[in-house]
This record gives structure tokens, C-alpha cells and sequence, in this order.
């Protein structure tokens, strides 16, 4: 059996896992939130077109309360008189009927942080999966949506009750009024009504968004076994990079032990180290690491120095602080300077050995070493 239907989910999801739900359209969204700015954008939309709701509705009126004796028995009169008598107030109708409806779509592309994906629209079988359905009726979400509603519909219903005992003493003042003071103040009494609702549900909006941040993060919840997984599939598995490391290493080795051939001499501690220099006087500014190692390495570029007839240096000093201070491609360093011009000054006078003949010349001892360095070496020994 899987271990993960056994093992907990008790890691947070990582930011792999969050895109990927992001890119199979299960994004976070707070619908109360939605539903609020949609409410406070289209309450915005009538306040600033108080007066022309005001009018429209005046001429609706008006126009719904002539009597005409001569068309009395055609019912489709009084709508058809109705509907000419605003047909020059069309865009009103329309700016207060269908903006909220393009701003219900635009929210709602907002709030989900502008993730849209086609895979979102595909059928899933899962869905109607009978079991699936019946924990997500008993699940603690549908609960906490049962309450929010409940609690929303008590709002509204106390506030408007409260509106209308408060509106109902003034209504009735309002007999014998022009019809356009009796819209205008109910207008406002609606507008006062619904504000004082959309303040009072703010609350249940704030709790909304947590919750649902709670609820997502919680669904994408993962297990330990599942984020070594991911790690393995994002980041590749441990073992086939340590094999790759090697791999790479052993490049490299074969490349430095090819390049020992071309070094013009050879540094070594008789048992532990070896270094390859090479200088070029003309295009280079300093001797150069061309190969080190040691133990069987340091044997190994000895071997090939012999097989080429490269000078071997004894210096155990100057061969540990080379190998220890310095990288392969790497310029001898300016405080090691002097040292290795003796290591040179020694090659050269093989080379004219090898011409003319006579008395081998002596290697170098004593090697000026920087005090730092032989500290540091000292350390690193330890």
C-alpha cells in the first residue's frame, strides 16, 4: 500500500507544489470579498447617478400614470408608452444594469490574482466521485459556509427592519409630497440601508479570507515523503548527482593528468605532494598551475614527468604551500614570487645542461616562504 495514505501531511506546501496547483486552476479566492467590493463599486455606481435614477424612475412613473381613455382595453399600451417614454435614457439602463455585471467578472479575475488556465475548464470524472461529495457536505467548510450565510441573512434582515420602522413614520409625512422629493428620499433611505449592511459584513469578509488562506494551504499540505520526492523530480535525485560530481571529477583529473606533459617542471614532497608549473615568458605573466595532487595522484603526475623528462624539484616546503595555496589554471601567487624564480632559474640551466653538457646543476633549498603562509600551512597541517 502507498505509505502516504498513512503518513500525515505535516509540511507546509512548497513553492513548487503552490505553482502547480496555481497552474491546475485551484487558486485562493475569497468570495465574501468578491461579493463585497462588487457591492461597494455598484452602491458607488448609484450615488454618483442618483439623479438620473431619480429621473428615470419619475418618468417611468408619470408616464405609467396617464390615463388615456382611448387605449383603455389595450393591455400592451401602458408598456409599450413605458418603454418609449425612457427609450432616450437607454444608456442609463444600461451604464446601472450591466457594469456591475462586467465588474462581477473583472473582480473576480483580480481576487484570483489574474490565474486563468484552460485546465481549470476540463471535465474531471473525480468530481462526481459519490464518496468525494459526501465529505465535502460533512466537511468543516461546509459548516463554516452554513454559519456565514446564517449570520449574513441575520444582518441584513435586523438592518433592514430596523430601516423600515425608522422609514415608516417618515413615509408617511411624505403624503401630498412631488414625486421626485418622495424618490429622492427613499433613494437615500436604500442607499443609508444597504451602506450600513456592506460596513456590518466587513467582518464576515476579513474572517472569509483567512479562513480560505487557511483552508488552501491546508489542502496543499504534503507529506515527507512527498516533498523528498518533489526535491527529487525538482532538484534531482542525490544519487545521481553525486554520480554526476564524480563523473566530473574524474573529467577533470583525466584533463590535469594530460596537461602534466606540457609542464615545464615538476614540484614534489617525495611522499605526499606534486605540483606542475609551466611558464611561458612570452604570453604569460606568471608560472602557471597546470596539475597537483596528492598521494597516489602526486605519484601518478611524478610517473608522467619521468616518461617526459620533465626536472623534478624535492621541495617538500614549497611543494606543500603550492599544492595547499594554490587552484589548477591558477597564477602562482606574487608572494611566492621569488621562490619559484629559483625554481626556474634551476630549469634553465638544465636546458643549457642538456645543450652543452658538464655538471648537472644543483637544485635550490631554502626557499623564501612568507611568514603568513607558513603559518596558515602550519594550521591547516594541524
Amino acid at each position: 500500500m502507498d505509505d502516504n495514505n498513512h503518513e500525515e501531511k505535516t509540511e507546509n506546501p512548497t513553492s513548487y507544489r503552490l505553482k502547480k496547483a496555481k497552474k491546475e486552476g485551484n487558486n485562493r479566492f475569497s468570495r465574501e470579498l468578491n461579493s463585497l467590493l462588487i457591492l461597494i463599486i455598484s452602491l458607488m455606481i448609484f450615488w454618483f447617478n442618483k439623479q438620473d435614477i431619480v429621473v428615470l424612475f419619475e418618468k417611468i412613473m408619470r408616464s405609467g400614470l396617464v390615463f388615456n381613455s382611448s387605449v383603455i382595453h389595450n393591455k400592451n399600451i401602458f408598456n409599450v408608452n413605458t418603454i418609449f417614454s425612457v427609450n432616450y435614457d437607454i444608456w442609463n439602463i444600461l451604464k446601472i444594469i450591466f457594469f456591475p455585471m462586467f465588474l462581477t467578472i473583472f473582480l473576480s479575475i483580480v481576487c484570483s490574482n489574474y490565474n486563468f488556465y484552460i485546465k481549470s475548464l476540463h471535465f474531471d470524472f473525480k468530481k462526481l466521485n459519490p464518496l468525494q461529495g459526501l465529505k465535502k457536505i460533512f466537511s468543516n467548510q461546509i459548516f463554516v459556509e452554513f454559519f456565514k450565510t446564517i449570520f449574513k441573512i441575520f444582518l441584513v434582515s435586523c438592518i433592514s427592519y430596523f430601516y423600515m420602522l425608522q422609514s415608516f413614520s417618515t413615509s408617511l409625512k411624505l403624503i401630498g409630497s412631488s414625486i421626485s422629493f418622495v424618490l429622492k428620499k427613499n433613494f437615500f433611505a436604500i442607499f443609508s440601508c444597504v451602506l450600513t449592511i456592506l460596513i456590518t459584513i466587513i467582518p464576515i469578509v476579513l474572517f472569509d479570507i483567512f479562513w480560505e488562506r487557511f483552508n488552501y494551504y491546508k489542502k496543499l499540505r504534503m507529506t515527507r515523503k512527498e516533498v523528498r520526492d518533489e526535491f527529487k523530480t525538482t532538484e534531482g535525485d542525490p544519487n545521481v548527482k553525486s554520480r554526476i560530481r564524480r563523473t566530473m571529477r574524474e573529467v577533470m583529473r583525466r584533463r590535469m593528468i594530460s596537461n602534466v606533459s606540457e609542464s615545464d617542471v615538476i614540484i614534489v614532497n617525495p611522499s605526499h605532494y606534486a605540483v606542475a608549473l609551466q611558464y611561458k615568458e612570452n604570453s604569460m605573466s606568471a608560472p602557471k598551475i597546470l596539475a597537483k595532487g596528492s598521494g597516489k595522484l602526486a605519484l601518478k603526475i611524478r610517473k608522467i614527468g619521468n616518461e617526459h623528462s620533465i626536472p623534478v624539484l624535492f621541495s617538500s616546503s614549497l611543494a606543500r604551500t603550492l599544492y595547499l595555496y594554490t587552484d589548477i589554471g591558477q597564477y602562482v601567487p606574487s608572494t611566492l614570487y621569488a621562490a619559484v624564480a629559483e625554481v626556474l632559474a634551476w630549469v634553465w640551466k638544465i636546458r643549457i645542461w642538456k645543450k652543452e653538457g658538464g655538471i648537472f646543476p644543483e637544485q635550490p633549498h631554502n626557499f623564501f616562504i612568507p611568514l603568513e603562509l607558513r603559518t596558515l600551512k602550519e594550521d591547516k597541517d594541524l
